[in-house]
């Protein structure tokens, strides 16, 4: 899909008359995910990186997997870390088992 470009003139009062309402909204909306943060305790991708140390490709495979729950809201994603710890704890417990299989198999071969 082409993206349209659109020439129009506008004096200076009307480019910053848009420019402050687009400023007003990034604001507002960060403002809003800051109080989710706040009071929900949602955490963000670069919250949720540094506590699990793992790479931004990794965290998305896992999002992607539903191996971890996360929120959409806008445009953000946001985990609850008690939620993801669960997971994460499930997660460990399966590979573990996995791993134990996997080591039988090898020693009956």
């Amino acid at each position: 899909m082409k993206k349209a470009i659109l020439i129009t003139e506008l004096s200076q009062e009307d480019l910053q008359v848009m420019m402050e309402e687009a400023v007003r909204k990034v604001l507002f909306e960060q403002g809003i995910t800051r109080e989710l943060r706040k009071d929900t305790g949602l955490l963000d991708d670069d919250a949720i990186l540094k506590i699990l140390q793992v790479s931004k490709a990794t965290l998305y495979l896992w999002r992607r997997d539903r191996k971890i729950p996360f929120q959409r809201i806008g445009k953000k994603i946001f985990y609850n870390l008690q939620e993801v710890q669960k997971a994460m704890d499930k997660l460990t417990d399966k590979e573990s088992i996995r791993h134990r299989r996997e080591s039988r198999r090898k020693g009956e071969s």
